[in-house]
């Protein structure tokens, strides 16, 4: 699964967004992170 998730992360998050400061890359990151958890949990569930 963290296979599939870092790729993912450093495109949509850290390629796309011009972080200013560590603190915003760390929110942007788990942002990414709970966005990535809601589709694979809907996905699994079908809904």
């Amino acid at each position: 699964m963290v296979e599939r998730l870092w790729p993912s992360i450093k495109y949509e998050c850290a390629y796309l967004n011009a972080f200013e400061t560590g603190s915003e890359a760390r929110e942007g990151i788990d942002s990414s992170i709970i966005h990535n958890n809601n589709d694979a949990r809907n996905y699994r569930t079908g809904c």
